[in-house]
């Protein structure tokens, strides 16, 4: 894994409700698949209507973004018990893995940061499902880019595999 100061982390501001980052956020390249994260370091207490505790399973966090065809999408942070980028007990850390309906196309993708608060419960197949939603927070936006790249998946003329390797 990389050194910290090679990642992207952006941090959430409690008061503000605002993500904020040293560097210019690059999301990726068209057509990027899983090929990079975001990392998010937030206060691992928040105040709803109450003290939450967002290291908590019954606490969900997404990041919901629009990508540079302005379509909207969210998509969950599973990580949120790793502490991966060294923060201190009051924080904790969670990152988003980029998916391809992020890097559609190159251009903004706008995001913001969303928490939900609620119960556990285990659906007929087992899985656990967050129901009974009590309290959620979201933070503002932010925007990173997608960079121009060569789409191989909706190409209209055929492209060739080079043989000379």
């Amino acid at each position: 894994m990389a050194d910290a100061e090679e990642k992207t982390i952006i941090t959430i501001d409690e008061n503000a409700r605002t993500l904020s980052c040293k560097d210019k956020i690059l999301i990726g390249v068209e057509s990027d698949y899983e090929a990079k994260r975001i990392y998010f370091v937030a206060p691992k207490f928040i105040w709803m209507d109450q003290r939450i505790d967002l290291s908590s399973p019954d606490v969900k966090i997404y990041v919901k973004y629009k990508n540079a065809y302005s379509e909207p999408y969210y998509v969950e942070c599973t990580d949120k018990d790793k502490n991966i980028v060294g923060t201190d007990d009051s924080k904790i850390s969670f990152s988003w893995l980029i998916g391809d309906t992020a890097t559609l196309r190159k251009g903004n993708v706008t995001f913001s940061v969303w928490f939900r608060k609620g119960t556990l419960e285990t659906n007929s197949e087992g899985v656990k499902e967050l129901k009974n939603v009590t309290n959620e927070w979201h933070t503002t936006t932010i925007t990173g880019e997608v960079l121009a790249g060569i789409d191989t998946s909706t190409a209209t003329e055929e492209i060739i595999q080079d043989k000379t390797s």
